[in-house]
Parts: structure tokens; C-alpha cells; sequence
């Protein structure tokens, strides 16, 4: 009822008289743009009305008005109407990509209040706008950055002589001509990337006819959120405006951010001088059919991706997928190609992206459950040689959740003990670890105390009494990478990471309580400690908080400066990278190493917590119920280590983002007890779906560089489950298969709903008949606790 209210006093100002500006939530009352930005993002569209919408239609389609929008940027008064915390700088560190475009050849440029003049249009439109030959004429292109028009329609561009109009009377004369009197409304679209509840950019675009729009400027953190807003806005224009579209982008020749990003859009310059640059929309995309040509199917269920579907691709990309899987990958690519999609690029695009790194060897892979991430696939592996000067790391190439991964501990327990104090037992973990956004944990710390634990890792818990002794031996690395050094990890980010030890965090991390469903292998599942259907399994799923992210954001950083120190090029700015032995290559090691310790350690302090509410509850230790780690594996590092390529022993570095290690039989660097099984291998599913134990392959070791699947992977975005799914629908699926839970924010849990994500199922077994991992037990959710 307050924005009902504001309503009726509030009015739109950018010089617009008496026109309100309303946004909606509401899918069916505006033009649906799937995955605009990515994970942690939020889309506002907005409509432009001279007239009142009444209550009634507000309802309908739950809107509500938006305070007034000045000067081409959102204003905080814009934020403080939805429903997050926006205090503190809209944009922290924001860059302007693009200034106020104009386009004089008035001689009196003193008329003008704009920012910056960028320089004559004569050259770029000359055969479109037919200027006046007195020198008077001007044309203003109302405050953005980005025009577009059909070329059939350039034509009907304004043009006029300042010289017959008082300059004061120009704005006024500009917005008549900018909203025509018989519209009465025009849709107005605003993206505002976020992260973690934090604004990084922004961009507003309008329909003013249906042959012309216009965008205010963009601003963001960073070239790549800059260029995901970009393209969304991009892809939008083609896809309401049809075929044909040009775009024109001009800036001061000093703006750096946006040369970098005209370049990376692949907007040719045509005027050198004044930094304009155009290039038609439709031109940027190949056709399907033409990216078609050149992924190949080489077996039943794999796929190769020849040199040439992207730019400088140095070896061939590789995908496992079945027949519904490969639908879904196809899929993407194919909306790729009609100009849809977010910020980041299609999977497989990713995969030859990631081809062409400096230093990449044999091949660059994709697994069942890959999806579009930042800079690689989520799902993405690839290996670069360790003696190859030019070879790179890339902090893309592990995400920013440094060591996110999954432990598995087993207990003596069967389904049938669970059931009369499943309630009881759920809300005791959900008490016992700390969740959600924010959330704080409960192991007393201090500064000396976490250092300590960034570069001791598990020997840190286990000194403190947090873990058994057992633990760190069924540890992948043991729970300690020795690489790691905490000087290498900003103030920020150990501030970040000190009050969030022992948290599970929020999107999709969980704790879950698990029964055994099938048992596939049953000498492997014997050695794991697991002997019949039933048995009760506790799984974590985590990694290293804001600490992590923080390391990767810093990184990239000085991954920049390592680029252009080295000249390094790139397809995507995304893979920002550096070479491996450079000191920004080495830092970064040494950091993400830090924050790989830290998560070890996070999840290590969630298992004591599980413990101690399983022992509250069933009154006695958890050594009495066999509490033991069956594993604990990563899938977000980067690790050297030895691989056979193409017969030649060598050391690489190997990035597996959204993978899992899956090291065969009889490897030296998995535990004693599965060296004749194969190294564990933890394989997530969805929320309300099962969960997989695979082991590792010797097929995997010489295919996949010893790498498997990690989860499920993402079939929709986190924005599209927002609209489309309904979260009491979803907690009511749950309870109707019979599981507890107990969620932080209940309104977002639709962004992990089955729903949301591929059949983890199909995942496991496109794996396992590929041969690069082996099933091995299926586990089945009675319990789950999360953000």
C-alpha cells in the first residue's frame, strides 16, 4: 500500500513531464529474458506511463512504482524500493562504459551542459542523416550511450536547426519528439547485476518507437559484468527489433573501460579520432547450423569440438553427454545463436574458449553435468604444462568458491532409527551449523589462530580437536595443500572468511541426512564402510565462503596486469590469467591453496557440529555411532599433478571447475584403504533427488586427466526458477516424499529445485557407460538443512 500511495505523487524525472516509471516481477507483464546476468542477479523491468495505473492493475501484475530516476542512473532512492539492502554506494568502484553521446556541429558547443563532446557524426551516417549546411544543425541523442535503429528506418531520425529553436526550449523539444504524444506508455528495461546482494553494475534501456531505443550508460565493477549487461541488452534489441539492427557506440578517447569493451563486443572503429564504433547485431552471431559444423560425434557418448568453432584454439574440445543431455547442450548453443542467453557464453563455446588458453595440452573437456560459468563451464577440465613457459592459470578455471566440495560420513544407523526423531533430528543440525547469507560461525577463533589454520589446513582441526585422526587420511590432499601461504591472502579477504568458519552458507549448499537406496559395487561400498541398503549417511556440501571468493576476486586483478604485461589475448575476458610461474601465477597458487585449507577446515568444524547433534539426539558419541569420513573431495581447484599425455609422462596443472578427482586403483595419492577400489568419488544431487558414491577409472585416468562429474549441473538459472517456480509448491513436493527440511530463506528455494537442475541420474550414468568412473552406491534424501 505505500508504493500504491507514492503512486499518486511520484513522478518519473529525466525530464519527462509527468510520466511514472512502475516495475513488475510479473513474467506475463513484460518481456521474459532468460539468464540475463547470470547466478546473483536480479532483472527490474520498469514502464514508462503519463497515466495513473490503477490499483487494480497493480495488483494484477504485481507492480510497483519506482521513485523518481535522474540523469541516466539509478538512484538509491530506485533501490530502497526492493526488497534487499542497498546501503553503501550503489556501484562500489564503478566505471562508466561510454559518456553522453552527442553529435554537434553547432560551433557554439558552450550551449551544451553534457559532460564530454565525443565529435561529429558526419562520417558515420552519411548517407543516413542529411544535415543542414548552415553548421547549426544538431542532433542529441538523449543522454546514452547506445543507439539503435533498423536501417530501413534511419531515415526518420530527427534531425533540426538549433538555430530556429532557444537552447532552453532543446530538452523539451527532444522529449516530445523522443516519446511520441500518441504512445502512452513505453517499456522501459533496467539490469542491475548482483552478487551476493551487492549492486555491480547497471543499465537502462528504453523503447521509444518501434524502430528506435535507446540506453542510458552503462556502469559496473568490471569489464565482464559490463560486458554481460552490454550483451543482454544487445541480444534484447535483436530480439524485439528483428534483423538488421545497428548499434553506434562513441566515447571519449581516454575512457578505457569502454575501448576494452567496444573491442570485446568486436565493434569495428570507425572513427579513430572520436573512438565511434558500429557494427550490425546480426553480424556478431553465427547461425546455428554453421556451429553445428563443427562439433562431431566421435563415440556413443562423445563429442568433439573441432579448432576453428571459436578464434586461436591451440587443441581440440571434448563433451560426455547421453541423448537427453546432449538436447539440453544443444539447446543452449542454438539460443546462443539467435541472439538469447546471459552474460555468459554457451557451454560448449566455453569449452573451445578455455581450447585456446596458452600452454593447454591434448584437450580441453567437458563432463556430463557442464553448464555456462564464469570464464570455464561449470564442469569444465583442462590441463596446461608445467614446463611450457607460456603456460597460464586462470582463476576462472577454479570459480570463486575456492574448494567447494562434498564430505560423506557414514553412521551404524538404519532409516528405521531415523524416522521416530527425523524432525527432532533436523532442526538439531540446522541448530548445531550456522546457515544462509550472513550466517556466523560458532568456533571461537582469532586472528593468529586463522592464519594458522590457511596454511595447516586439517592438521589445524585435528590439533584443536575438531577432527578424528581418521579424517584427514579419507582427505583428498589429506586435507592440507603445503603450497599454501596466508600472506598471500588479502586483509579483506581473511576478514571476510574469520567469522564464517564453520558456516554452510547459502545457493547450493546443504547438509544433508541420506539412507543408502542401491548398492552397485558392493566390495568398494565394503571398504567405504557401507554394507546394506538403508544405512544412514550424512552428507556436507560447502567450500570456502567469502574468503574464497575474495581470493579469486583479487586475483583477477592482477591477472589483468599480467595480461597486458605478457600480451596475452584472450576469447573472453572472463579467463583473465597469468603465466603459472610469474608472480601473479604463483600468488594466486599459493592464495587459492590458503583458501582450499580454509574450506577443508569449514567443512571439517561442520562434521564436529553434525556429530555433536547426532550424539545430543541419540545420547551417545559419535564413535559409538561410527561417525567415520568416508571421504572428502574437491571440485573447484587447481592441483599439479603427473599425467600420461599422448605416451609422455607429464606434470600439468589442472584445473577442474565443477569436477571432481577420480584417481583408479592402485594410485599413489589416494588412501590405503581404496587402493584397490579406486578413489570416492561424491557426486551431489539435487535437492529431493538421490545422491551417487562413484570410484575412480583407469579409463578416466588416461581420458579425463583423472576427472569425473560433481553434481547434477544447472538446467535453468537461478532467475528463471525465481519466475517460473513457486516455493511452497516446492516444500510441498518435499514433504511429499518424505523429507524434513529446514531452510534459512524459504523464498528462495526454488533456485534449488529438481526443477532447476539436469537428471543427476542421467549425469552419473553417461559417467559410468563412458567408463571414466564407476557407480558404486545410491544414496537416497530423508533430511535436509540449508541456506
Amino acid at each position: 500500500m505505500k508504493a500504491l500511495e507514492m503512486a499518486k505523487t511520484e513522478e518519473f524525472d529525466v525530464g519527462y513531464s509527468n510520466w511514472i516509471l512502475y516495475y513488475s516481477i510479473s513474467p506475463d507483464s513484460f518481456y521474459v529474458l532468460e539468464d540475463c546476468l547470470g547466478e546473483n542477479s536480479k532483472i527490474i523491468v520498469g514502464y514508462l506511463s503519463r497515466n495513473k495505473i490503477d490499483e487494480r492493475t497493480m495488483l494484477n501484475h504485481h507492480m510497483l512504482i519506482l521513485p523518481p530516476y535522474r540523469k541516466a542512473g539509478i538512484m538509491q532512492s530506485f533501490l530502497t524500493e526492493l526488497d534487499r539492502d542497498w546501503s553503501g554506494p550503489i556501484v562500489s568502484n564503478a566505471n562508466p562504459y561510454g559518456a553522453r553521446l552527442i553529435a554537434s556541429l553547432d560551433p557554439d558547443r558552450a550551449l551544451w551542459r553534457g559532460p564530454q563532446f565525443i565529435g561529429y557524426f558526419g562520417s558515420l551516417l552519411p548517407d543516413r542523416i542529411h544535415f543542414s549546411n548552415n553548421n547549426n544543425s544538431v542532433l542529441q541523442l538523449t543522454n546514452c550511450d547506445l543507439l539503435a535503429v533498423t536501417k530501413e528506418n534511419l531515415n526518420q531520425v530527427l534531425h533540426y536547426d538549433s538555430g530556429k529553436i532557444h537552447p532552453t526550449c532543446r530538452d523539451a523539444f527532444l522529449t516530445s519528439w523522443m516519446i511520441p504524444e500518441r504512445e502512452s506508455a513505453a517499456a522501459a528495461l533496467a539490469l542491475c547485476a548482483m552478487r551476493h546482494g551487492t549492486v555491480v553494475g547497471y543499465g537502462v534501456m528504453r523503447k521509444i518507437s518501434d524502430t528506435y531505443y535507446d540506453m542510458a550508460p552503462v556502469y559496473a565493477d568490471d569489464d565482464a559484468i559490463a560486458m554481460g549487461l552490454m550483451k543482454q541488452l544487445c541480444a534484447w534489441l535483436v530480439q524485439i527489433a528483428g534483423s538488421g539492427v545497428r548499434i553506434y557506440y562513441a566515447f571519449p578517447i581516454d575512457q578505457k573501460p569502454s575501448v576494452r569493451l567496444a573491442e570485446e563486443l568486436g565493434l569495428k572503429i570507425e572513427d579513430h579520432e572520436t573512438r565511434i564504433y558500429q557494427r550490425e547485431l546480426t553480424t556478431m552471431i553465427r547461425s546455428f547450423e554453421e556451429e553445428k559444423k563443427y562439433i562431431e560425434q566421435v563415440g556413443p557418448l562423445l563429442w568433439r569440438v573441432k579448432k576453428g568453432f571459436v578464434p586461436n584454439m591451440r587443441v581440440d574440445g571434448y563433451f560426455y553427454v547421453n541423448k537427453n543431455l546432449e538436447n539440453l547442450m544443444f539447446e543452449e548453443l542454438r539460443l546462443c545463436s539467435k541472439g538469447g542467453g546471459g552474460c555468459f557464453q554457451p557451454a560448449v563455446k566455453q569449452i573451445g574458449n578455455v581450447a585456446s588458453l596458452p600452454g593447454v595440452v591434448w584437450r580441453s573437456i567437458g563432463l556430463p553435468d557442464i553448464h555456462a560459468g564464469y570464464g570455464f563451464a561449470i564442469g569444465n577440465v583442462a590441463a596446461f604444462d608445467v614446463d611450457d613457459p607460456a603456460a597460464v592459470i586462470s582463476p576462472g578455471g577454479v570459480g570463486f568458491d575456492i574448494n567447494c566440495g562434498v564430505r560423506l560420513i557414514r553412521t551404524n544407523l538404519s532409516e528405521s532409527d531415523i524416522q521416530p526423531v527425523k524432525e527432532q533430528l533436523t532442526q538439531c543440525l540446522f541448530d548445531f551449523i550456522p546457515v544462509g547469507v550472513g550466517s556466523r560461525g560458532i568456533i571461537p577463533i582469532n586472528g593468529r589462530d586463522f592464519e594458522e589454520c590457511l596454511e595447516m589446513g586439517m592438521d589445524w582441526t585435528l590439533r584443536e580437536g575438531y577432527s578424528w585422526a581418521e579424517d584427514k587420511e579419507h582427505c583428498e590432499e589429506y586435507g592440507r595443500m603445503l603450497e599454501a601461504d596466508p600472506a598471500k591472502v588479502s586483509t579483506r579477504a581473511k576478514k571476510r572468511g574469520l567469522p564464517q568458519l564453520g558456516t554452510l552458507g547459502a545457493g547450493n549448499h546443504y547438509g544433508e541426512v541420506q539412507v543408502v537406496e542401491e548398492i552397485y559395487d558392493k566390495h568398494a561400498a565394503r571398504r567405504m564402510g557401507i554394507d546394506r541398503k538403508g544405512q544412514v549417511c550424512v552428507m556436507i556440501h560447502c567450500g570456502s565462503r567469502g574468503l574464497g571468493h575474495q581470493v579469486a576476486t583479487d586475483a583477477l586483478v592482477e591477472m589483468d596486469k599480467a595480461m597486458l604485461r605478457n600480451n596475452i589475448k584472450l576469447n573472453d575476458r572472463q579467463l583473465a590469467c597469468a603465466p603459472l610461474k610469474s608472480k601473479e601465477g604463483q600468488n594466486y597458487l599459493k592464495g587459492m591453496a590458503a583458501a582450499a585449507n580454509f574450506a577443508w577446515v569449514n567443512r571439517s568444524c561442520m562434521t564436529f557440529c553434525a556429530r555433536q547433534a547426532f550424539a545430543k539426539i541419540f545420547q551417545c558419541t559419535p564413535d559409538d555411532l561410527d561417525m567415520q569420513v568416508v571421504y572428502d573431495v574437491s571440485h573447484n581447484i587447481a592441483k599439479i599433478e603427473e599425467h600420461m599425455v599422448e605416451g609422455k609422462l607429464k606434470t600439468l596443472c589442472v584445473h577442474r571447475k565443477g569436477s571432481t578427482r577420480a584417481f583408479p586403483p592402485h594410485h599413489p595419492l589416494i588412501p590405503v584403504d581404496y587402493q584397490f577400489t579406486g578413489q570416492p568419488v561424491l557426486i551431489g544431487g539435487t535437492m529431493g533427488t538421490c545422491s551417487y558414491i562413484l570410484t575412480g577409472t583407469v579409463k578416466g585416468m588416461s581420458e579425463t586427466f583423472g576427472t569425473t562429474c560433481h553434481g547434477a549441473g544447472r538446467a535453468m538459472s537461478r532467475a528463471k526458477s525465481r519466475r517460473t517456480l513457486d516455493y511452497t509448491n516446492v516444500l510441498d513436493a518435499l514433504a511429499a516424499k518424505g523429507i524434513s527440511i529446514r531452510v534459512a530463506s524459504p523464498k528462495l528455494i526454488m533456485e534449488e529445485a529438481p526443477e532447476s537442475y539436469k537428471n543427476v541420474t542421467d549425469v552419473v550414468n553417461t559417467c559410468h557407460e563412458a567408463g571414466i568412473s564407476k557407480r558404486c552406491v545410491k544414496l537416497r534424501p530423508i533430511a535436509v538443512i540449508k541456506g
